[in-house]
């Protein structure tokens, strides 16, 4: 089956959905590394991630906004 041929069983848009992964890899602890997860999900089809924090929210927020969203396209 076509990945959207459970689309067309069901009437439903393929490009509508919101293709989406959860990354375990802790994102601080080897940033190169969880940004080449993010590269290979992207090639798949992938439009948004979610990462689990490996740290206090607060520690952890800022860690990614200084040392991952800089390096996003």
């Amino acid at each position: 089956m076509a990945k959207d041929g459970h689309c067309d069983t069901e009437g439903r848009d393929y490009d509508t959905i919101v293709k989406t992964a959860l990354i375990i890899r802790p994102a601080l602890v080897d940033p190169d590394a969880w940004l080449r997860d993010v590269e290979a999900y992207g090639r798949l089809g992938i439009t948004e991630v979610m990462t689990m924090p490996d740290r206090h929210p607060v520690e952890f927020a800022n860690g990614i906004a200084k040392e991952i969203l800089p390096r996003l396209p």
